[in-house]
């Protein structure tokens, strides 16, 4: 319940301009903790912030190309594209997780690495968008 109102207070800020990468709403403070598993559960919980700062870019940039009337060739490569994205990011967490195979620290690598390469998509779909509304 904790994590849903995190987001819903997040969702706003991303709505009107572009994140602060200096401090990043996913950083939660995983850094000062001091057991395995608090960070490991800490660094799920920044995953999943920044997971759904990345769908609302998505929906951000879906309403633009509905909006802006882009052919449904348009549409379908946004989506692929998404969804290679994905299947990247898994495969890349599943090869990075394998180096930390039944260490306790796998899961807070596995949610590093998820986080990484989550928010190198927020910034691509940010300037995405922002390249389309400055058009």
């Amino acid at each position: 319940m904790k994590n849903f109102i995190i987001i819903l207070f997040l969702l706003p800020l991303i709505t009107f301009g572009q994140l602060d990468y200096e401090n990043p709403p996913w950083d939660i403070g995983c850094d000062s903790l001091n057991t395995q598993t608090e960070m490991n559960i800490c660094s799920y919980k920044a995953s999943q912030i920044a997971d759904s700062i990345l769908l609302k870019l998505l929906d951000d940039n879906l309403k633009y190309y509905t909006s802006s009337a882009y052919s449904e060739k348009v549409l379908e490569l946004f989506h692929k594209s998404q969804s290679a994205f994905i299947e990247y990011r898994k495969s890349l967490v599943d090869f990075e997780s394998s180096k930390w195979e039944g260490g306790s620290i796998r899961p807070l690598m596995c949610n590093m690495v998820h986080l990484s390469a989550t928010v190198s998509r927020i910034k691509e779909l940010e300037a995405l968008l922002e390249d389309n509304l400055n058009k």
